[in-house]
């Protein structure tokens, strides 16, 4: 291992000590691909993640239903690895590892924290919107007062005062950014509409309490998004990993309760398969996400006109191309066909089947990322597991 002023490499097949493991290096023995190797270094240095060696998530409903029972399997370990830890700590070879990494500990704690509270921002927003305001919806399109119950109403008045309280609790947590807090105000006065539409059965109140719910919900659930995925990308779990691999390897050398050890080492082998699935699951989001981008600026001109996807087209289909079969799923040749269909549109010059054919691709692409997306906050909701037994670990280390 060579950790030269000008970078950390490896040029040299050896044993890499547990605590340098989980740092990202260039591997250059053998026949390693030195400019992707150099790539995944300058990549970590920017901050940024690259996965090339790293399978590819599919996001099938199999798929999916595999990969969230494999991440609560794991969480669970892992909780009970690092409760084993934190059993452990009374042995000074164990309390020495952990003060060695207790920034580390600390900094995980502090970054599942974040991730778990805009993960519950999201899902209240979520309730919101499925609980309130979809119901609400087909009932603004009525004539007369007379057409609603109106004790059904005041059953999604009381829903939305919960939520907002629920809201306003986490809102209130500091790890939230500043400017999620205003459009909550949004909510309130569609809360105080509601309210005054059911008192009084007044239709004009309750269109106004719609449009208040739908002016947050048309602009929050994307940016809360944002801010959950950049939580997902920065958590710095490898580091938990070569901290946790140290410890092991002072736990080995100790006479400890083997039952305890054995659960530790259980929870860390966990531990390394979500780091590797959040990498995963953040490379495919960050992919998805581009497409997503890319076929929504044609959407948004299509109507008007079909040239820019005429000339953009190839290059777009060659992205496609490559995200069905790095996930090699069952939904990639349903995609590709309609590709395929889209090819012959454009080359037959019809406009409409143009049309017809790229909304099919692109509601395609958008269920495509919206899985992925659900995995990533599934995945975030089994890490924030750990922050208890995190928390526990370091108020011990003390």
């Amino acid at each position: 291992m060579c950790a030269s002023a000008r970078y950390p490499s490896c040029v040299k097949s050896c044993d890499v000590p547990a605590r340098i493991a989980g740092l990202t290096y260039a591997d250059l023995t053998e026949a390693r691909d030195t400019e992707a190797e150099f790539g995944k270094l300058l990549d970590a240095l920017r901050g940024s993640r690259r996965l090339p060696q790293t399978a590819p998530v599919a996001v099938g409903s199999d798929t999916r239903d595999r990969t969230r029972i494999r991440a609560s399997e794991d969480s669970e370990q892992l909780g009970k690895g690092l409760n084993a830890l934190s059993s452990l700590i009374w042995a000074p070879q164990v309390r020495t590892a952990v003060a060695e990494f207790r920034r580390d500990f600390r900094i995980a704690c502090e970054q599942i924290d974040v991730l778990g509270d805009y993960k519950d921002l999201h899902d209240v927003l979520h309730d919101v919107q499925d609980r309130c305001y979809k119901p609400l919806l087909p009932k603004v399109r009525v004539s007369t007062p007379q057409d609603l119950d109106w004790d059904e109403l005041a059953s999604y008045e009381l829903e939305l005062t919960r939520d907002i309280s629920r809201m306003q609790i986490i809102s209130a947590r500091p790890s939230i950014d500043a400017s999620l807090r205003s459009p909550l105000e949004d909510l309130v006065r569609g809360e105080r509409a509601l309210q005054e539409a059911v008192e009084s059965l007044d239709l004009s109140q309750l269109h106004k309490a719609v449009w208040f719910m739908k002016s947050a919900i048309a602009t929050q659930p994307s940016r809360i998004n944002t801010l959950l995925n950049t939580a997902a990308r920065t958590l710095r779990l490898p580091s938990l990993v070569a901290a946790m691999s140290c410890i092991k390897e002072n736990m080995t050398r100790a006479e400890l309760d083997r039952d305890r050890v054995t659960d530790f080492q259980v929870g860390l082998e966990s531990l390394t398969r979500l780091n590797e699935t959040l990498n995963a699951l953040v490379y495919s989001h960050d992919r998805w996400q581009e497409m997503d981008d890319k076929l929504r600026l044609l959407e948004d001109t299509l109507d008007k006109d079909v040239d820019e996807l005429k000339w953009s087209w190839p290059y777009v289909k060659l992205g496609l191309e490559q995200l069905c079969m790095d996930s090699g799923d069952e939904w990639g040749p349903p995609l590709l066909g309609d590709c395929a269909k889209l090819d012959d549109a454009l080359a037959a010059k019809d406009p409409m089947k143009i049309k017809q054919f790229f909304r099919r691709v692109r509601s395609r692409e958008s269920q495509r990322f919206y899985l992925v997306d659900l995995q990533l906050k599934e995945l975030c909701g089994e890490l924030r597991k750990i922050g208890q037994p995190l928390a526990a670990i370091l108020e011990k280390a003390e």
